[in-house]
């Protein structure tokens, strides 16, 4: 069993036992039960990702759907947090977290995942007291001391002044997920707004502080998340993106048209009970996406890279980048990719025969892998290029699997 899972089977039993209202976490969901949550699922999942019509409609006030969020939505967050603070520390940027800012927290799952990475002082942030209370009560049952575990009933749009009420004045990591999108929807100025209250939230960042956005990747939330993104890193002097994309530069595919977006994708097999909820209301459950950022205090701003020069036999230096889309196969047999580099969104492909890509591993790469090439060929159109008999790969880091992602080390 995954280590996302092992946790996530230690917390269902007191999830289900929240839910049902019941202070038994021994007793297990019937099958009368998952049939009611799996109908009353489909429906949420309509409003939330269908005609949208829940986001910003304080739905976690309604006990029904709370409950439903809290069988479904509340592992999917756990397992994109997690994630997301797994690659974080691979990369050797993740704070020591004393103390987190969980804004717009609604039942907790993001505020749990850090402290399976040593979080020490949550804060809570939310306009649900339904949903702040669910998160209260279940670090109540697990939770050996729960002094440190503060949530805050607050509305996030209209809150008053320039500070943020129940919040620290200092933290080490302020995680905003599946929340911003939520705030101002339909307005004509969302961005501008979103991005005043993400850098409120920045001036009570540590000096090492780290702030990390986690967003739907569905198109229409997942494009305003990455302008967010832009905004932020235009604005504050002090802000690098340490992750998931390879520079501060801005993004790529916000340039490439209003078909264009970018997202992380975690294979994941859900516990036996989530994936029971999922197939009654009709869904498929074997992975977790999500658009995400991490910016982190910085004290000189990342310049912009210029494209790669080609050299004197047509092939370039080293190229680094992240892949930023599936396995994709053209009419001439060719296997691409789109790379993310500092320089721009680039095109590596190798012919599906070419035995120097199949030895480099070239075929196996997956969206959100980090990697080095090395002499790639230039080819006909801007930021093409494939492979040669010279090309060598390496892979900086595999991109985390939610099956397979090990345990984080606890900070001390």
């Amino acid at each position: 069993m995954s280590a996302i899972n092992s946790v996530l089977e230690y917390y269902y039993p007191y999830l289900a036992a929240i839910a049902k209202n019941s202070k038994n976490p021994k007793e297990k969901l019937s099958r009368n039960d998952v049939m009611r949550y799996g109908n009353s699922l489909r429906e949420l999942q309509r409003g939330l990702t269908g005609n949208r019509e829940l986001p910003g409609s304080g739905y976690l006030e309604f006990s029904d759907q709370l409950a439903v969020y809290t069988l479904y939505y509340w592992p999917i967050s756990f397992v994109q947090t997690f994630l997301a603070l797994s690659e974080i520390a691979q990369r050797g940027k993740l704070p020591k977290i004393e103390t987190l800012l969980d804004l717009g927290s609604g039942p907790g799952p993001n505020s749990f995942a850090a402290l399976e990475f040593g979080a020490k002082r949550c804060y809570l942030l939310d306009s649900s007291e339904r949903a702040l209370n669910t998160a209260l009560t279940l670090a109540e049952r697990i939770i050996s001391n729960t002094s440190n575990f503060s949530v805050s009933c607050i509305n996030l749009e209209t809150m008053p002044g320039d500070a943020l009420p129940g919040a620290p004045e200092t933290c080490d990591l302020i995680i905003a997920s599946h929340s911003i999108n939520e705030l101002w929807k339909n307005e004509p100025d969302a961005a501008i707004k979103r991005e005043r209250l993400l850098m409120k939230a920045w001036e009570q960042l540590a000096p090492d502080g780290l702030l990390l956005v986690i967003e739907p990747s569905a198109m229409v939330t997942s494009r305003p998340a990455l302008l967010v993104r832009d905004r932020l890193l235009t604005s504050l002097s002090d802000a690098e993106c340490v992750a998931p994309c390879p520079g501060s530069n801005l993004c790529p595919m916000l340039q490439k048209g209003e078909a264009r977006t970018c997202h992380s994708t975690w294979l994941w097999e859900p516990p036996q009970a989530v994936a029971e909820l999922a197939r009654a209301a009709g869904l498929d459950r074997d992975a977790v996406k999500a658009t995400w950022y991490a910016l982190k205090k910085s004290k000189a701003k990342q310049k912009a890279c210029a494209a790669p020069q080609t050299s004197a036999d047509n092939t370039t230096p080293a190229l680094e980048g992240r892949i930023v889309s599936e396995p994709m196969l053209n009419k001439a047999g060719r296997i691409r990719y789109l790379v993310c580099t500092e320089a721009g969104l680039m095109t590596v492909s190798a012919a599906r025969t070419d035995s120097r890509a199949e030895a480099c591993g070239f075929f196996r790469l997956k969206r959100g892998d980090l990697v080095r090439f090395s002499s790639l060929q230039v080819r006909e159109g801007a930021f093409n290029f494939g492979f040669s008999e010279k090309t060598d790969m390496q892979m900086i880091m595999i991109a985390p699997n939610a099956d397979s992602c090990p345990a984080p080390a606890r900070q001390s």
